[in-house]
């Protein structure tokens, strides 16, 4: 899971619900404050809608994904 303060640096202005494109783009706009790493994992997150910084951490930590 990553952790919850780079979440919310990475996410930073985002309104929850917040759909994975939307997460995705977020986190590519708040490059100063989030690694280009996480801002990757970001935008890979299955395409869902999420709730909170918390979901999507526990989401973008999880098993790897295959295909």
């Amino acid at each position: 899971m990553i952790d919850k303060e780079t979440v919310h640096n990475c996410l930073k202005g985002i309104e929850f619900p917040a759909d994975a494109e939307d997460i995705g783009e977020r986190a590519m706009d708040n490059n100063d404050g989030c690694p280009s790493e996480i801002v990757a994992e970001l935008r890979q997150l299955p395409s869902q809608l999420y709730k909170s910084e918390h979901e999507v951490a526990e989401k973008a930590g999880g098993p790897p994904r295959t295909g």
